[in-house]
């Protein structure tokens, strides 16, 4: 599917964002922390480690709490997402629930610019307590 073409359905919209905006899960660049986790939890009859998954409950929850959050790489900022949530919580909960059972996270989800801002323009820019920070989306 090219940049030029729209897609037909809500899960072909999902799953193009998803191929586009996450980077491939790819085995062959895994850390040895993260290759020790894949074989773990592909092994027959394993768990999840630590028994841990994200439900629908639990993502209300999250959703619930998002107030004034910086957005992430992708601008989207909470209030979207709590407009949006009832047609993209299954989607969430499966990637957030997938990410726990590989033990791995995009690193593209880790992403930010930490700004540091003076709290008063008349206090000591010494005191490192005159300061706020603020991690702004990259």
């Amino acid at each position: 599917m090219g940049n030029d073409t729209f897609t037909n359905s809500l899960t072909d919209s999902l799953q193009h964002l998803v191929g586009t905006l996450l980077p491939d899960d790819d085995p062959v660049i895994d850390s040895p922390i993260q290759a020790i986790w894949r074989d773990f939890c592909n092994f027959p009859g394993s768990f999840a480690p630590f028994g841990y998954e994200v439900n629908e409950a639990f993502y209300d929850f999250l959703i619930s709490n998002v107030k004034n959050k910086a957005p992430g790489w992708d601008a989207l900022r909470g209030s979207f997402i709590k407009k949006i949530d009832y047609l993209v919580k299954p989607f969430i909960v499966h990637i957030f629930n997938s990410c726990l059972r590989v033990a791995y996270f995009p690193n593209v989800w880790k992403i930010g610019n930490l700004t540091i801002l003076l709290k008063s323009p008349h206090g000591n820019v010494s005191n490192i307590k005159n300061y706020y920070t603020n991690n702004f989306a990259a």
